[in-house]
């Protein structure tokens, strides 16, 4: 139960920074030199994301036995951690941002996968403890 909880504030941090990202990106000057459109774009699709986090955040943590016990709570985790694979696969393409965010990807990867692990043993019955 302990890495779903750690998956729920993972989750968090990960909304709350997209919410941050729509003031950080403001001051840099790449930004400036975006078109109007692709601005907007970029401030919805954090919009989108962050509200993704938050309900993930919301299901971890107020949720937890049923993540792991039910179908569409071990849907929901593998669909997360199946998120987290592909993030961490963009970042390795050429271009990629830094190290340090490879890092923080590559830790929700294996916690989401480190949360999934004990699912298995409940499959054929019985409760979390």
């Amino acid at each position: 139960m302990f890495w779903v909880k750690f998956c729920a504030f993972y989750n968090l941090f990960c909304g709350l920074l997209h919410v941050a990202f729509l003031w950080i990106w403001r001051g840099q000057k790449s930004w400036h030199s975006l078109s109007p459109r692709v601005a907007t774009t970029l401030d919805i699709f954090n919009i989108q994301l962050a509200i993704v986090f938050f309900l993930v955040f919301y299901a971890y943590f107020f949720h937890a036995a049923a993540i792991l016990t039910t179908p569409l709570g071990r849907t929901l985790a593998i669909g997360m951690l199946l998120f987290w694979v592909a993030r961490a696969m963009d970042e390795l393409l050429p271009g990629a941002r830094s190290v340090g965010l490879l890092l923080f990807i590559l830790l929700g990867v294996a916690a989401h996968a480190v949360a999934l692990w004990p699912a298995r043993r409940w499959e054929g019955g019985g409760s979390p403890p």
